[in-house]
């Protein structure tokens, strides 16, 4: 599957650069790419896990994967997900919107919240170039990503989805990753990165009882990802589905520390944080 995706949108970007240089007009690029990706979402959709074989095509269910097999597709389509996202919001960016692409990104998106695997689609944002340009592509005086995420943009709520579910990823696994910091925790990020920050940093986990990414590591006592969210400004006021705020958990936590209280107390009081 790596292998014919990556040749699906090796393809996509030739014919892609063709369009843009006025060489080709037809729309011939997704005929290709959507069977690919239709493929790879069939094969992913559910079946009963006893079904016989000619059976398994019909997406009544979702697939119960596992092992190897599980982290290789759920790999692919992260990779899948982050590509479609990213081209559809540069075309867009430049007037090229494209229902078909729309509708095949919007499914291989739902296959992925199913799969739960939407911080994999993050990570993969966060490693491509391209996406990453979209903060500092200007059009029409807004960056791409600024514009991305305004409400009532098609892809608003899941990009607020995704990269939410990233951070509280991050807080749980208790990792600490340097490419985050390149957009997203930067310390002077772009209009663009700002702009989804802001409305990343209050993504309320409905897995983790509605609560934020900073209640997230506040509660895995990661804190590296407290401090940074700290000066991404996030509210340490905010209240998760328990209505306890940021700074409540950690003052009730037996294994909290010190270190990290005190970084919330501060954050509560505007004069003792600047």
């Amino acid at each position: 599957w790596e292998a014919e995706m990556t040749k699906a949108f090796e393809d996509w970007a030739s014919i892609s650069g063709q369009l843009y240089e006025g060489c080709e007009r037809e729309e011939c690029a997704w005929e290709s790419l959507s069977k690919d990706v239709l493929d790879l979402l069939q094969w992913l959709r559910a079946r009963e896990p006893s079904a016989e074989p000619e059976e398994r095509s019909r997406p009544s269910r979702w697939l119960a994967l596992s092992g190897a097999d599980a982290g290789c597709s759920t790999s692919t389509l992260s990779e899948v997900c982050s590509q479609l996202l990213e081209m559809d919001l540069h075309q867009r960016a430049h007037g090229f919107i494209d229902d078909g692409r729309a509708k095949l990104l919007r499914e291989s998106l739902e296959v992925a919240y199913v799969q739960r695997c939407l911080p994999k689609v993050a990570r993969c944002c966060l490693r491509n170039s391209a996406f990453m340009e979209l903060a500092e592509l200007v059009v029409g005086g807004c960056p791409a990503l600024e514009l991305a995420v305004r409400e009532g943009q098609p892809w608003a709520s899941w990009l607020r989805h995704i990269f939410g579910s990233f951070l509280v990823d991050v807080a749980t696994s208790n990792q600490t990753p340097a490419y985050a910091l390149s957009g997203l925790l930067a310390d002077n990020p772009s209009s663009g990165w700002l702009a989804l920050r802001q409305v990343v940093l209050t993504y309320k986990d409905e897995s983790h009882a509605f609560g934020s990414p900073l209640h997230a590591a506040v509660a895995s006592h990661h804190a590296w990802l407290v401090r940074r969210l700290l000066q991404a400004r996030a509210d340490p006021h905010v209240r998760d589905g328990e209505g306890d705020s940021a700074v409540e958990l950690a003052e009730r936590d037996p294994r909290g520390t010190d270190e990290m209280l005190s970084l919330l107390k501060a954050a509560s009081n505007p004069i003792q944080a600047e």
